[in-house]
């Protein structure tokens, strides 16, 4: 980098992005901080998207303590953490430490004046949810009003995942009656999270049923669709009744 600018050629922001991204990428982050430092003397100030690549690469490689000293580095030059910065942080928490670290570090980073975003806590909600921690995780979805946000179709998937798999569908149902809006809506994931629960539980009939609402809406099924039927009728003995219509089905996904 120093030849480039001591040859009169002035690196633009993207190339000085793309060498701190590939330097953490190969796990030289010790080197990648040094360029970062070296940002500004070379007219060039380092932003978010800078610090992202550090605090993704630092994660990558185990060391939240030390990702969560950039974040703060990042704020203190009055950068603003993005979606992206939370999502590494709060994922790498999850991964190293369990929800309950999430939680922690979540309000760590509200105490020190950040502001994590739906996505944050889309992050938390799966976490409590992969933990077995349904009603937490119902309880904090409850909450998400309450912090200024409106839960999304990916909130209501995550929690309705848990209850399906559960065998809420009293809970399950009263939440997809909820599903209605521009931002909330039934996706395919919602509807291939019933298909897979209620066949894992032996309501292939009723699998079947949603199968067929999902091609009457304005849904394709896809692979995922049929998977979980095609598996709980072979388990059943139903293959030969079952595999025509579905090999005919599957054709058209070509």
């Amino acid at each position: 980098m120093e030849m480039m600018v001591s040859s009169d050629t002035i690196p633009d922001a993207a190339s000085y992005i793309f060498l701190v991204n590939q330097l953490c990428k190969r796990g030289n982050i010790g080197y990648a901080m040094q360029l970062v430092d070296k940002l500004e003397e070379f007219g060039c100030p380092p932003n978010t998207v800078t610090y992202n690549s550090l605090v993704r690469g630092l994660c990558i490689h185990g060391n939240l303590q030390h990702s969560l000293q950039v974040l703060d580095r990042l704020m203190q030059k009055g950068l603003i953490p993005n979606v992206f910065t939370y999502s590494f942080l709060l994922e790498a928490a999850y991964k190293d430490r369990g929800v309950d670290e999430v939680v922690r570090l979540l309000d760590e980073i509200i105490a020190k004046g950040g502001k994590p975003n739906l996505v944050s806590y889309n992050v938390l909600l799966t976490g409590f949810c992969k933990e077995g921690r349904t009603n937490e995780a119902i309880k904090f979805f409850r909450s998400l009003p309450s912090k200024g946000f409106d839960p999304n179709v990916v909130s209501y998937n995550i929690v309705l995942r848990s209850l399906c798999y559960e065998g809420r569908w009293e809970e399950a149902n009263e939440l997809l009656s909820e599903m209605v809006g521009k931002t909330r809506s039934p996706s395919v994931i919602t509807y291939n999270i019933l298909i897979s629960s209620l066949a894992l539980h032996g309501r292939t009939d009723d699998a079947l049923g949603v199968l067929e609402e999902m091609m009457r809406s304005r849904f394709k099924p896809n692979a995922t669709s049929y998977n979980p039927i095609i598996a709980q009728f072979c388990k059943e003995g139903r293959v030969d009744l079952v595999l025509p219509p579905f090999f005919s089905n599957l054709k058209k996904l070509d």
